[in-house]
């Protein structure tokens, strides 16, 4: 049985604002986003959020501000302000009614949802929502305040990122190292971790299905081989940082240890126990020492690529590329 939500989790007040556009999201979040929060946080007003991309409604972005008490006008304020930059920024109407629902029916089907919401035409729109936490995938308690601040903390890296205005390349090459950092996290086992790389990138094919291009994959790795191997060999050989100051992707890899072993120890006393239904059809994960606390860096893994903007095709060819250049390694040690 999933844990009861709580009433008051104890991280704190949470305040979520969906802002609906349809143009370059990164600039809605470095030039609209990141300096109303910081200027609120200067004030001691908030203290952290975290941002998501997502789809159902129309493009968004899904932010989530914490605060030691509700908002209240301020949160009003706030989204005035960012309806204002929105509508001093019209996006161009590339995603319609029809676009939506044919997109919106493939990936409720790809994510396995019920349902999903309707098309309501939100278009450079921001608006206060619920905030409802996965309970069923991080728990109450410790667990969830856990989660949540490597949720802060992993927004502040992809906004470092971010901020560096990546090329295509620069952003596959930091998703393709927040990937194999994880398993230097979860399984420092060699054998363990390429069996967990190469279930990762098989859990993809399938929830792809057709769109899965194994072969364009395969080709796409043989051109890039050397210095995939080369770039595999440095992120797997490095140790976990003893402290987050080495740049946005040792940040990132020292915060999601440092929340494996939270959930791990949580975990190991029964205290964090969601269901393994996710670990059906990829059996890996169970052979580790904390089988939940593996799955939930691995989704955090997966919210981090779509912090920094990928899509399920460039992510299932990153798994892809990751498992790969595992496996040539440890054929390479053999």
């Amino acid at each position: 049985m999933p844990p009861t939500p709580d009433t008051h989790p104890p991280s704190g007040h949470w305040t979520a604002v969906h802002l609906f556009h349809q143009g370059d999201l990164d600039v809605l979040l470095l030039d609209a986003v990141v300096p109303e929060l910081g200027r609120l946080a200067r004030a001691g007003a908030v203290g952290g959020h975290f941002f998501l991309r997502y789809w159902e409604g129309g493009p968004h972005l899904r932010v989530r501000i914490r605060s030691a008490e509700p908002l209240g006008d301020t949160a009003g304020h706030l989204v005035e302000r960012w309806n204002d930059w929105l509508a001093r920024h019209p996006s161009p109407r590339t995603v319609d009614e029809a676009a939506y629902h044919r997109f919106a029916t493939a990936a409720a089907q790809q994510e396995h949802l019920p349902a999903h919401e309707p098309w309501r035409g939100l278009h450079d729109t921001a608006q206060i929502r619920p905030y409802r936490p996965e309970h069923d995938r991080y728990g109450t308690g410790a667990s969830l305040a856990a989660v949540e601040q490597h949720f802060v903390e992993a927004s502040d890296c992809a906004r470092a990122l971010l901020a560096r205005h990546p090329s295509p390349a620069e952003r596959l090459s930091a998703a393709f190292a927040v990937l194999l950092l994880t398993w230097t996290v979860t399984a420092p086992d060699a054998g363990q971790r390429l069996a967990a790389l190469r279930a990762g990138a098989e859990s993809w094919r399938r929830m792809l299905g057709a769109t899965y291009d194994t072969e364009g994959f395969d080709r796409a790795y043989e051109r890039g081989r050397p210095g995939l191997l080369r770039r595999a060999a440095a992120l797997l050989a490095a140790p976990v940082p003893a402290a987050p100051g080495a740049g946005p992707l040792a940040a990132w890899q020292h915060s999601v240890a440092r929340l494996h072993t939270t959930l791990a120890g949580l975990e190991a006393t029964g205290a964090f126990a969601p269901d393994l239904a996710a670990l059906r059809d990829d059996p890996s994960l169970l052979a580790l020492p904390s089988p939940r606390a593996a799955l939930t860096a691995n989704r955090c893994a997966h919210l981090m690529c779509n912090r920094l903007g990928l899509d399920a095709t460039q992510e299932a060819m990153l798994r892809h590329f990751a498992a790969q250049a595992a496996a040539d390694l440890e054929e390479g040690r053999s």
